[in-house]
């Protein structure tokens, strides 16, 4: 299994998907994907592209960097994909009350370690 692969099938597990689920998202049959995963098969870009849209770190599948953008967790996803649904205006004010609880966050911990 080429390195490649296996960073592919990590992606699939970060994102506790199985094959399958992955393969149907990314509108591949299942033996594509499996094939994927085994090193059998090369990606084509109609594919990184639907995978990138599911949250798969492209880039660290391909040259083994994560993006410092990648939601990493289950709530991570799920709260990004819901911010990315969201009217801007309610983007807007969630990136506010989070610039604000944030700075807030830091100033606690400040004033109990300071």
């Amino acid at each position: 299994m080429s390195t490649l692969a296996k960073r592919l099938t990590a992606e699939r597990e970060r994102l506790h998907l199985s094959p399958k689920s992955l393969g149907d998202m990314a509108a591949v049959a299942d033996a594509t994907q499996l094939q994927l995963e085994a090193g059998e098969l090369e990606p084509t870009p109609y594919y990184w592209q639907a995978v990138s849209q599911l949250g798969v770190d492209v880039a660290y599948v391909l040259a083994g960097v994560r993006s410092s953008n990648v939601a990493t967790t289950p709530r991570e996803i799920a709260l990004l994909d819901n911010y990315r649904h969201c009217p801007v205006l309610v983007q807007d004010e969630v990136s506010k009350n989070l610039a604000v609880s944030g700075r807030a966050w830091e100033r606690s911990q400040e004033v109990d370690h300071g």
